[in-house]
């Protein structure tokens, strides 16, 4: 019963914790440095350089501004976007000079490939606004998704310190928990392949020296494992539940 109260302290907490990092997060995205207004009118009079970078991550894609500015002319400055699902791959058999790094050396010079995975595609001021919001959206869902379960972890935990433990509520609790973790696999690959269509546009060439490579996510088996297990527990609990009304019948 003590571990009980102690594991319903922790789940208090990280509720509160979780509530506390998430508004925290609004408030520097939507105050003090929200993405879409990062382009804007400089005074780069008797400046030799300027940088600036920011970004907004999201579990399927994110979103940064780039803006370096270098011996008087502006090198970029405009939105990309990136995600694991579409990267580039060195080609070493089309690749010519100009597509390897020049790297300096205590011995001299040397070339070596930029086998950099990341690829960023450029999006319009126009977008930026879409791209933003459908981000803000996802992490909210990804939030909500890591508070339910602790609403529901709470529930069944204060059960427990009750000594209520075959119970419909915890039966229902069990059954969520499991649904929620089967469905979710399938919601990643669903908002996976959305994500991808509207992030890779038509038409899209590289130099000869690299390649575009489309990483598959995978279907998460995980998760549908960690939701047949909590099924199995629920009807578990409803068979004791069963079990103890016939028991209290017969008595």
């Amino acid at each position: 019963m003590k571990i009980s109260k102690v594991l319903l302290w922790i789940v208090n907490i990280a509720m509160l914790v979780s509530v506390v990092i998430f508004i925290s997060f609004i408030i520097v995205q939507e105050v003090y440095a929200p993405i879409e207004k990062s382009q804007r009118d400089r005074n780069l009079e008797g400046a030799l350089s300027m940088t600036e970078y920011r970004t907004l991550s999201s579990r399927f894609y994110d979103l940064n501004y780039f803006f370096i500015y270098k011996e008087g002319e502006v090198l970029i400055d405009g939105y990309m976007i990136s995600t694991e699902k579409i990267q580039k791959r060195f080609d070493y058999v089309n690749a010519t000079k100009a597509n390897f790094l020049e790297v300096k050396t205590a011995n001299g010079e040397v070339f070596m490939p930029n086998v950099s995975e990341t690829f960023s595609v450029p999006i319009t001021v126009e977008r930026i606004g879409f791209f933003n919001n459908l981000a803000r959206l996802l992490m909210f869902a990804s939030w909500l998704f890591f508070f339910i379960q602790l609403v529901w972890l709470r529930k069944l935990i204060k059960n427990t310190v009750d000594g209520k433990f075959f119970e419909k509520a915890n039966v229902g609790v069990f059954t969520k928990l499991a649904i929620l973790y089967i469905a979710l696999p399938i919601v990643i690959v669903v908002v996976d392949g959305f994500v991808y269509n509207l992030i890779m546009p038509d038409g899209l060439s590289l130099p000869d020296g690299y390649q575009i490579v489309t990483k598959d996510s995978g279907f998460q088996y995980q998760y549908l494992f960690v939701g047949l297990m909590l099924l199995l527990i629920s009807q578990a609990f409803k068979q004791g539940l069963k079990l103890r009304k016939e028991q209290e019948l017969t008595i």
